[in-house]
């Protein structure tokens, strides 16, 4: 059976409105993972500055 125009467009527009959303949690997703990535390298970076004092101190 045809649909009517109407019916077209609201399921288009449906379509259109779950696209988004999906689209905003991988984004979401995605931005937090770069944040903990962030802050791991955040940890490495304080970790090796910290030794290379220790290792500046024994030679010094």
């Amino acid at each position: 059976m045809k649909q009517s125009i109407k019916q077209q467009v609201l399921i288009r527009v449906a379509l259109i409105f779950i696209v988004v959303i999906v689209s905003g949690i991988v984004t979401l997703s995605g931005m937090k993972r770069v944040r903990l990535s962030s802050k791991s390298t955040e940890q490495a970076t304080q970790i090796h500055a910290l030794v290379l004092t220790a290792e500046k101190a024994h030679y010094g």
